[in-house]
């Protein structure tokens, strides 16, 4: 079980990113509310287009803190922290780059129960 709060995390901090956006990819650093729950960040979702803020109304998502890749898993608070707190068991998500993840024993079997999370929690409001 982590230490997340019941309800959305308002204290900005600074986390690293992997975003795309026309000015080029790579790391990009944002300060945003968020808490990191090692090796997982959740954080207000955010879109990198040049707006100000660059965040979404409203949602959330979870990043993996080692590599700054989006996990897939956006949405609801509640949805992000009960798939955070999922993943969290999961020895795929301590791996250090994506590659040493894809190339981990158990990944194919890791998959398997991340859509199974996906569908137990979807109705706490997952976003696609």
């Amino acid at each position: 079980m982590t230490n997340l709060p019941k309800r959305a995390i308002r204290k900005k901090t600074k986390i690293r990113l992997y975003v795309k956006s026309p000015q080029g990819e790579g790391l990009k650093e944002f300060f945003i509310p968020a808490r990191t729950v090692s090796p997982l960040i959740i954080h207000r979702a955010v879109e990198d287009s040049g707006a100000t803020p660059p965040i979404l109304s409203g949602r959330w998502q979870v990043t993996h803190e080692y590599t700054g890749l989006s996990c897939g898993i956006r949405g609801s608070y509640a949805y992000c922290k009960a798939m955070l707190e999922e993943l969290i068991k999961e020895p795929v998500m301590y791996m250090l780059s994506s590659k040493m993840m894809t190339s981990h024993p158990q990944y194919q079997e890791f998959i398997k129960r991340f859509n199974e999370y996906r569908r137990k929690h979807h109705h706490l409001g997952q976003v696609w």
